[in-house]
């Protein structure tokens, strides 16, 4: 290896991008150097913009900024930046990556010499189709495992790209069909089908004209050593395969749809699988000479400029690095210089912070938080940040050293200087310690286990509120028997922990005063009462209550949707204690228990805000049909984009959302009997709500994401259901000809001679329909939800 002396100059060394990321990219054969992150270093945090945006700026040949590295002489463990695998370098030593970590990952999506046996999840694209419309060289596309298709229309720089729409996706998985339905006696998962179309060479950004995976672009380059009309015949020809390839695909859908078994095919997507693809080999073919020869020519010459680019890697001191005793009462000076600088990084949140000087005290700690989260219902609900600072809380709480739910950066210093909490926090979270021992038996014990249970799949874990989980896992560390303890309990900790998930509005607060009833008594039970009353006490969360006590303590003024089975919270008037009652005196007690069921009414038809149609609950409401289909597939925390199932309208958005009437006329908002509150429309507060969502997986569903609740319910024509979906809970939709018949009366306008599209026009008679058919079933779920978890402390 080089002496470092020639390397650095001064505190400083001019390096060549390329070089830079062959040392990064893991080669085995590599001989100069070795690019290495501190175990202090986070992974990658960058979103699709941001990974396109650099690579514009690298191909416009503008400055990509400073690194900050340091020679690394101790023979400690470090991070590879590829796989993150820990590594011990050789005694003559490598560079220590603290600053610049994001735009080197940024990069290596795109590197050839990373290998083609390292699946990186994540690929960027160039078009060579058209040009960008926004401020970008070229028209760039992202995708991922998960997104195989890529993402929608990127925008200026800085803009974040948004998913494909539910029809994209739908039309998509049409397109490329063959990839993941394996002839074979039991059909591909999900997963298997993402896996599938993620391995597969023909899988294009679906929005892309002349999309090249930019990784094969630059191996091209560096294979053609510099000579330009080499580098121009081999993208012809790899453009040549490309529209081949689409011809061969579109034929093969045609041939599909005339096949003899195709009557389970819905054509109607299969028809704009083969509109796609034909636009695609129009669009390509429409692409004239003088075009393409002037952007391949433009990106063989910012390929040649990227190539000759240099940037500065300043040098860090070694005693930055440094792992001596000398400075162990005080927070390690790598830790303290990452949380200061500045140059374009992301900040160092607490919890980020609390994870970097744990491993900096203890490199193994990543191991072990690793070999953690290989246990995918425990990689359901935490990042390695959130785990470690769970077990930070929970070891300090066994230790009787208080409780930090919250902790901050100078909480987190005092800590860990306190005798035997790193070594009690290091026994905790090693294999058969005890917090890996609680919460992988917990997270176990949660977990659904068929058909009629009451346990969460996978995919519900999100319900579970973190600072809740601790709350259980607070109680479990104290008993002697886990196992037993633990199925004794199992219905009351899993319907503590939905309770929470609808009631409790501030689940921090909640948990440190739950945290103090637990260390100030010794339960053997799991203390679900106690604790419900303690939160509801201080105003906390809200009880939850019987849905008999909206048919017997409340009186309607007025009935306005009938039938009279409407009552109570089910009627049009639910939110408003005085639109509820008759007017009369109503003593303190009754008034606060009214209101109080009110508000938890509330917050079950739409917890978040009238526009936003999430509704987590229904992972659990939906337990069969989303174990069934979603339990192969991971969960990601705190990654929503990522998700493998859609919330779909029953009845679409495309109904009701936005449209004034057809020709200015017949307008819901004229029909329907709902308040109309400032800044919001009434139909969105039905639309949205959890009575008119289900959890649906795009792929399953075979028609088009505006297809009316009569297709979507599988209704006749006469308004009788055919076979409900398996998908919807037992009793959600009430099996009688009324509930039958307002679905299908809300499903299209009954008569409407003078337009073709009839779902914009509303009359009195559909308007209303659409909102007995959700009260009804938001009042249905909420008694789900109530009589399966039962019973509830009084």
């Amino acid at each position: 290896m080089m002496d470092e002396k020639v390397f650095f100059a001064n505190g400083i060394a001019t390096v060549k991008i390329t070089d830079w990321l062959d040392w990064a990219s893991g080669r085995d054969d590599s001989t100069s150097w070795r690019i290495v992150l501190p175990m202090i270093q986070r992974g990658s945090v960058w979103k699709p913009h941001q990974v396109m945006d650099l690579w514009d700026s690298l191909l416009r040949g503008m400055p990509l900024g400073s690194m900050l590295a340091g020679m690394v002489r101790e023979q400690v463990k470090y991070f590879q930046p590829i796989n993150r695998k820990l590594i011990e370098l050789p005694a003559e030593g490598g560079l220590s990556l603290l600053d610049g970590q994001q735009r080197t990952l940024a990069m290596l999506l795109a590197w050839p010499e990373v290998g083609r046996e390292v699946d990186m999840k994540r690929r960027v694209w160039i078009d060579l189709g058209l040009d960008d419309k926004y401020d970008h060289l070229f028209r760039f596309h992202f995708s991922t495992e998960n997104h195989p298709f890529g993402f929608g229309h990127s925008g200026a720089s800085g803009t974040a790209v948004p998913k494909l729409s539910v029809a994209e996706r739908r039309t998509a998985l049409m397109t490329y069909f063959d990839v993941w339905k394996a002839e074979q006696e039991k059909p591909m998962s999900t997963a298997e089908r993402r896996q599938a179309l993620w391995k597969a060479q023909c899988v294009v950004p679906w929005h892309g004209v002349v999309p090249l995976n930019l990784q094969k672009v630059l191996r091209v380059f560096r294979q053609s050593a510099n000579d330009s009309h080499d580098f121009d015949t081999v993208i012809r020809t790899c453009l040549e395969e490309q529209v081949n390839g689409l011809v061969e695909r579109k034929n093969m859908l045609v041939e599909r749809s005339k096949a003899a078994d195709s009557v389970d095919l819905d054509h109607a997507i299969m028809r704009l699988a083969v509109d796609h693809l034909d636009k695609q080999i129009k669009a390509i073919k429409a692409v004239s000479e003088s075009d393409l020869t002037g952007r391949v020519q433009r990106l063989f010459n910012s390929l040649s400029d990227f190539s000759g680019q240099y940037m500065p890697v300043i040098e860090l001191p070694d005693r930055v690095f440094s792992t001596g005793t000398d400075d162990s009462d005080k927070d390690p000076a790598l830790a303290v210089l990452f949380n200061r600088i500045g140059t374009g990084g992301t900040a160092l949140s607490n919890a980020d912070y609390v994870y970097s000087v744990i491993k900096h005290h203890n490199p193994e700690c990543h191991t072990l938080a690793e070999t953690l989260l290989a246990n995918e219902r425990i990689a359901g609900l935490f990042t390695p940040v959130t785990l470690v600072t769970a077990a930070v809380r929970l070891t300090a709480a066994r230790l009787n050293l208080g409780d930090y739910a919250r902790i901050d950066k100078g909480q987190f210093a005092g800590l860990v200087r306190k005798d035997g909490f790193l070594a009690d926090f290091n026994d905790s979270i090693a294999s058969q310690g005890c917090f890996s021992r609680c919460i992988e038996a917990l997270l176990q014990t949660l977990s659904y286990r068929g058909k009629g249970d009451v346990g969460l799949p996978k995919q519900a874990l999100c319900l579970v509120e973190l600072p809740i989980l601790e709350t259980l896992l607070c109680w479990l560390q104290t008993q002697s028997d886990i196992a037993s303890a633990l199925e004794t309990n199992r219905h009351r900790l899993i319907r503590f922990a939905l309770y929470s998930a609808l009631a409790v509005q501030d689940p921090y607060k909640a948990s440190t005063l739950m945290f103090k009833e637990l260390k100030a008594e010794a339960f053997a039970d799991f203390p679900e009462e106690t604790l419900m009353r303690t939160l509801v006490k201080e105003q906390i969360a809200l009880p939850m209550r019987s849905p008999e006590l909206f048919r017997t303590h409340v009186v309607l003024k007025t009935m306005v949707c009938t039938p009279a089975s409407i009552t109570g919270l089910r009627g049009w008037r639910r939110f408003s204690l005085s639109d509820l009652t008759s007017g009369s005196y109503i003593e303190d007690e009754e008034r606060k228990l009214l209101e109080q069921a009110i508000e938890l009414y509330r917050r079950f038809w739409n917890r978040r805000q009238s526009w936003n149609y999430r509704h987590e609950l229904l992972l659990w409401l939906q337990r069969d049909y989303v174990f069934n289909a979603f339990e192969t597939l991971p969960a990601l925390p705190g990654a929503e984009d990522e998700s493998p199932y859609d919330y779909d309208h029953i009845c679409p958005q495309g109904h009701w959302s936005g449209w004034t009437g057809c020709g200015g006329s017949n307008k819901i908002i004229d029909f329907i009997q709902e308040p109309k509150e400032k800044g919001d429309q009434p139909q969105s507060r039905l639309g949205n709500s959890i009575g008119n969502v289900r959890v649906w997986d795009s792929s399953d569903n075979r028609s088009d994401s505006d297809a009316s609740p009569t297709t979507k319910l599988k209704l006749s024509d006469s308004g009788i259901a055919t076979n409900w979906p398996e998908c919807l809970p037992d009793g959600v939709i009430d099996d009688t000809t009324e509930t039958i018949a307002d679905w299908h009366a809300c499903s299209r306008a009954p008569v409407v001679p003078e337009h073709e599209d009839d779902r914009r026009y509303w009359t009195r008679e559909r308007t209303l329909a659409f909102q007995r058919a959700i009260e009804n079933r938001v009042f249905n779920l909420y008694d789900l939800f109530y009589q399966q978890l039962a019973p509830w402390p009084d």
